[in-house]
């Protein structure tokens, strides 16, 4: 459940910001979250617990960019066939 509620954010985010500045397009993964895995790497190398983070983080954060990236990318391509229909 926790899983699906976090591709739906996502992928929300990415399409509101593809829809919005459709010349990023799918790029707007990498920079929602871009933080994301920043902060997961820093709390990795501080705290330790690399099987915690394989295991539970980078599922969760591998669907974020998923998600978020294919957002954006269909964000951009409504936006463009609204102006163009």
């Amino acid at each position: 459940m926790y899983t699906l509620l976090t591709g739906i954010i996502f992928l929300s985010a990415g399409l509101i910001a593809g829809y919005l500045w459709p010349q990023q397009s799918w790029r707007w993964g990498l920079w929602i979250c871009g933080p994301l895995l920043l902060l997961l790497l820093l709390s990795v190398a501080f705290a330790g617990n690399v099987t915690t983070f394989l295991e539970q983080d980078m599922p969760l954060v591998l669907l974020g960019f998923a998600a978020t990236c294919t957002g954006g990318f269909a964000g951009a391509r409504l936006k463009k066939k609204r102006q163009q229909g």
